[in-house]
């Protein structure tokens, strides 16, 4: 327990080291910039589809540093005492260095592709067919696992922090309305590098760990049996995004379900990767699984979200409530996501042109009733100038309206649904 104290010490001295060297810090900066401009450019869009942003970029980075702080923490933590150690030859490239440039280039062929899972793919199969570049597969696997488990994390706790109320065209050819989920976290983390030396510094202290530590063992082929790892704790600062839809369920639902998945392929990956750092056989399957599975995960359950029972459809009386602007008289009034107008001052309204109509033609000020969950509520609204558009009210989709977005599927999934295309086509024909 001494050396596990010890380490938890030494690893959060780094951490603290780290946010206030300022090399480090510039590097923070960078990354809290990047967050900033991405939420800044959905305000923009907010504002250009409804007259004014729904999420505040100032508040929303505030709550993603707090988080992403957090999230680091724990999971470097958890890391080290697991004994998740990327494994590095004493003469070779640092494996987690080699991540960067590669999900870069991959992210030039789609923005999706900018993820460490993809890369550790590229990198793992090329090590694997032509000894280059010279990793520890397992332990970059691993190394992805703990990163994808800081985002699921993440996820859970405020993937539904940031909604933007959209319409889109789902599988059966309806529009209906959705949210678009994004999140954006500069998360610092500290590394655990195991390095394999000849012989370690005279000044190295020894540590008493179990005997199944680490977790990821040593490739024999990277070293001779008389390496010795030296173990070094890296501080880093990564930026960590989430982009989703939610059309089946509430924001909420959705960002949980998916923090849901991601662990399990996290926990997956880490349970391949430290199987393959004992057997030589599945170094394959954690190299593969690592982009496979996390493309498998993406397309899937947004095939799934598309092709599923829309939650935000028209009701069958009355105007249907997709989402209100904060600060709005709407808001100020209670309404919310899923609530179903009724009424205005006693007058039914059955779309949104019976609506604006009513809102046009009331005095300074109206009743609204509508219904919220199983309770009917009545509000007092002032008028706005602008009649039914000052309310601050984002209505779900009638019959006639267009899509406001149109989700496309990624690349690895058209050239699935072709060959499956392909496949039917040519069965048909054999079976004639």
């Amino acid at each position: 327990m001494g050396s596990y104290l010890d380490l938890t010490r030494l690893l959060f001295a780094r951490l603290g080291m780290f946010l206030f060297n300022p090399v480090a810090g510039g590097l923070l900066l960078a990354v809290l910039w990047l967050v900033w401009a991405q939420y800044r450019r959905t305000a923009a869009v907010e504002a250009h589809l409804y007259g004014a942003p729904k999420n505040a970029p100032l508040r929303l980075l505030g709550d993603s540093l707090v988080h992403g702080v957090l999230a680091g923490a724990t999971v470097s933590l958890a890391g080290l005492w697991a004994g998740v150690v990327v494994i590095q030859p004493e003469a070779g490239t640092p494996a987690w260095l080699l991540l960067w440039p590669v999900a870069l280039a991959l992210g030039l062929l789609h923005p999706r592709f900018l993820c460490f899972s993809y890369a550790t793919t590229l990198i793992g199969v090329s090590s694997l067919l032509f000894g280059w570049p010279r990793v520890d597969i397992p332990s970059l696997a691993a190394l992805v696992g703990l990163l994808h488990l800081a985002e699921a994390l993440l996820i859970w706790t405020g993937g539904a922090g940031a909604a933007t109320p959209v319409t889109l065209r789902n599988r059966s050819g309806e529009v209906v309305g959705a949210f678009q989920l994004q999140r954006f976290w500069p998360v610092p983390l500290v590394l655990p590098v195991g390095v394999l030396m000849s012989s370690l510094p005279p000044d190295a202290a020894p540590l008493h760990l179990p005997s199944w530590w680490p977790l990821i063992q040593p490739d024999p082929a990277l070293a001779p049996s008389t390496a010795t790892l030296a173990l070094d704790l890296v501080p880093i600062v990564v930026a960590m995004g989430y982009s989703d839809l939610a059309v089946t369920a509430l924001p909420p639902a959705r960002a949980r379900r998916s923090a849901g998945w991601l662990a399990v392929y996290s926990l997956v990956l880490l349970g391949l990767a430290a199987l393959a750092s004992r057997s030589r056989v599945l170094l394959w399957a954690a190299a593969l699984f690592a982009g496979l599975g996390h493309e498998y995960l993406a397309v899937g359950m947004a095939r799934r979200e598309l092709r599923g029972a829309p939650a935000f459809t028209r009701p069958w009386r009355g105007v249907g409530v997709l989402d209100v602007l904060p600060g709005s008289p709407a808001a100020l009034a209670g309404l919310r996501t899923g609530d179903v107008i009724l009424q205005v001052s006693g007058r039914p309204v059955s779309s949104r042109a019976d609506l604006e109509q009513a809102v046009a033609e009331s005095p300074a000020w109206f009743w609204l009733t509508f219904r919220q969950g199983q309770e009917v509520e009545t509000r007092r609204i002032p008028r706005p100038p602008t009649g039914l558009d000052g309310l601050g009210l984002i209505l779900i989709p009638e019959a006639g309206d267009q899509p406001l977005v149109n989700p496309v599927p990624g690349r690895l999934a058209r050239l699935a649904g072709a060959a499956g295309r392909w496949w039917r086509g040519r069965r048909d024909r054999g079976a004639a």
